[in-house]
C-alpha cells in the first residue's frame, strides 16, 4: 500500500484518503462507545484524539504510520462492530460466499497490526471461554467463534514475522529485565487516556452512574486488551510509546462510554462543547502557522533536490513540543531522531542519490552548514550547535572511533518527575551514571567532524563529560 503511494500514484491519493479514514475512525469509536452518536460526542472524541493520543503525527499524519495505525485501526474497529452485530447470528443465516468473505475479512484484519490485534485476541479468547463456561456448551453453528478464530490466525502469522524482524533490527529487543523495566516505565509515563479513563471510572462508580462489576463484565474484552497492551511495554525492551497504542485506543472507547453515563444538562454540554471547539480552533491556528513554515522548508528542500545539489541544506524551525506532535516534518530533528541525514553512507541518503543520479547526497542543517564554512578550524571541543539535537567536535581524519561514553552526575530528587519518583529505586535511568552511544562522523572540506547526539532533557542536564573511545581502547 505504502509503495503504491510512494512509487506509483504519488502522495495525492493518500492526502485524500487519510482524512476520510480519520473521519471513519472517529465515527467507529463513537459507534462502539456511545448509545447514540451525537455531534457533541464526535467533537469531544476528536478533541481527545488531538490532544491526548501520544505520537499524533506518527500515528495519524506520517504516511507509514497512518497506514499502519490509523487505517489498520479502522478495519479492526469495523471487525469489532461486526462481532457485535453477529453475536447471536448462525452460520445458517448466511450463504456460503458471504461466510467466506466475512472469514477472509477477519483473517486479513487480524494480520494488519500485531500491536493491536494480539492483545485484542487475548481479550476475545478469554471472553469466549467465559461465554462457553456460562452456557456449558459450544454451538459450532454460531458465526462469531469462527470469525474470532480467523482473526486469531491472522494475528499469529503477523506476530511471528514481526518478532523475527524485531530480533534482526533492534539489539535491545527483549533485553535484560532492567532494560525492559526502564522501557516499560518510560512508556507508561507517556500515556494519557488510560489514566483519564481510570479517573472517570472511579468518579462514575463513586457517583453510582455505573456498577463496577457490570462495567468490567460488559467491557472485559477492552479491559484485557488494555492490560495486555500495557504489559507488552515491559516485554519488548523497546522505548517506543506507540507499542502501547492499543491501550490508548480502547481506553478512548471506554472514556466515551463512561462519559455517556453522566446525565449532564444541555447547558453544561453546550459550554463544554464550546470550550472544546475554542481550544481546538486556537491550537490549530498555531499549528497552521508552523505548518506553513514547514511547507516552505519542504518546497525549498525539494528545489535543491531537483537542482542536483549533492549537499542539501535545510532549516530547522523549533516549535513547542505539543505543536510538533501535529506537524509531519520532511526531515525529523527531534531528540529521538537518528542523525541519518549527516551520513552519506546511510541507505536513505543513497536512495536519494540514486533517484537524482548523483554519486552521493548529504543533508546538513543550515545552522551547522554556516558554522562549518565560517569556522572550519573550530570545534576543537564538543560544541553545542544551538537548537540542533547534537554536539559537534573536529577530530583527526585517521581516528577510528568505536563509541562515545557519556558520564552523568547523580540525579537530584527534585530533578526527577514526580510520577517517576516511586520507581527510581527500580529504574536504571536515574541510577545509571554513564551511557555508550555509537557516533556519527562526517568528512566535510577535508575535515572530519564527530556528532554526539544530545540525550533527553533530564539526562542532558546531568551530562558532565563526553569521552571518545577508540577501537583499540575498547578492545582493551
Amino acid at each position: 500500500m505504502i509503495q503504491t503511494f510512494t512509487g506509483i500514484t504519488g502522495k495525492l491519493p493518500f492526502n485524500i484518503l487519510n482524512p476520510l479514514f480519520f473521519t471513519a475512525y472517529i465515527l467507529l469509536i463513537c459507534q462502539l462507545g456511545l448509545r447514540h452518536i451525537s455531534w457533541r460526542g464526535l467533537l469531544w472524541t476528536v478533541g481527545l484524539v488531538l490532544f491526548l493520543m501520544p505520537n499524533f503525527h506518527m500515528e495519524y499524519l506520517w504516511m507509514c504510520g497512518a497506514v499502519n495505525y490509523l487505517w489498520s485501526s479502522v478495519f479492526i474497529l469495523l471487525f469489532l462492530l461486526l462481532l457485535r452485530n453477529t453475536e447471536e447470528k448462525n452460520t445458517k443465516d448466511y450463504r456460503w460466499w458471504k461466510i467466506t468473505l466475512l472469514l477472509l475479512f477477519a483473517f486479513i484484519t487480524g494480520g494488519l497490526h500485531e500491536g493491536i490485534t494480539v492483545p485484542l485476541c487475548v481479550g476475545l479468547v478469554i471472553n469466549e471461554l467465559y461465554i462457553w463456561h456460562k452456557k456449558k456448551s459450544f454451538d459450532r453453528h454460531l458465526l462469531r467463534p469462527w470469525l474470532i478464530l480467523a482473526f486469531i490466525i491472522g494475528a499469529l502469522i503477523c506476530m511471528g514475522s514481526t518478532i523475527q524482524r524485531a530480533h534482526n533490527q533492534y539489539e535491545s529487543f527483549m533485553g535484560s529485565l532492567q532494560e525492559r523495566w526502564d522501557c516499560g516505565i518510560y512508556i507508561w509515563s507517556k500515556l494519557h487516556l488510560i489514566y483519564l479513563m481510570i479517573i472517570i471510572l472511579l468518579i462514575a462508580v463513586w457517583r453510582k452512574k455505573v456498577g463496577f462489576k457490570a462495567f468490567v463484565k460488559e467491557n472485559i474484552v477492552y479491559l484485557i486488551t488494555i492490560a495486555c497492551s500495557m504489559g507488552i511495554a515491559f516485554y519488548t525492551g523497546l522505548n517506543y510509546v506507540r507499542i502501547s497504542y492499543a491501550a490508548e485506543l480502547f481506553s478512548l472507547i471506554l472514556i466515551i462510554q463512561l462519559a455517556d453515563c453522566f446525565k449532564l444538562s444541555r447547558r453544561i454540554k453546550n459550554r463544554v462543547t464550546v470550550l472544546f471547539l475554542t481550544i481546538i480552533i486556537a491550537f490549530y491556528a498555531v499549528v497552521l502557522y508552523y505548518t506553513c513554515i514547514n511547507y516552505r522548508q519542504h518546497v525549498a528542500l525539494t528545489k535543491q533536490l531537483e537542482s542536483g545539489k549533492q549537499i542539501v541544506t535545510f532549516q530547522y524551525a523549533d516549535s513547542p513540543s505539543l505543536v510538533n506532535e501535529h506537524i509531519c516534518r520532511t526531515i525529523g530533528m527531534g531528540k529521538d531522531d537518528e542523525l541519518w541525514y549527516l551520513d552519506p553512507d546511510v541507505e536513505l541518503c543513497k536512495v536519494y542519490a540514486t533517484i537524482y543520479g548523483l554519486d552521493y547526497m548529504l543533508f546538513i542543517p543550515e545552522t551547522l552548514y554556516e558554522m562549518l564554512n565560517n569556522h572550519p578550524d573550530g570545534f576543537e571541543e564538543f560544541t553545542d550547535c544551538g537548537n540542533l539535537p547534537f554536539y559537534t567536535k573536529r577530530i583527526d581524519k585517521d581516528m577510528n572511533i568505536k563509541e562515545l561514553r557519556y558520564r552523568l552526575r547523580e540525579a537530584k530528587p527534585e530533578e526527577i518527575p514526580f510520577y517517576y519518583r516511586p520507581f527510581t529505586r527500580f529504574c536504571d535511568r536515574y541510577k545509571k551514571n554513564k551511557y555508550a552511544i555509537i557516533p556519527t562522523t562526517l568528512l566535510y572540506n577535508d575535515q572530519l567532524y564527530l556528532f554526539a547526539p544530545k540525550l533527553s532533557k533530564d539526562l542532558d542536564d546531568r551530562l558532565t563529560e563526553i569521552t571518545i573511545v577508540k577501537e583499540e581502547e575498547k578492545s582493551n
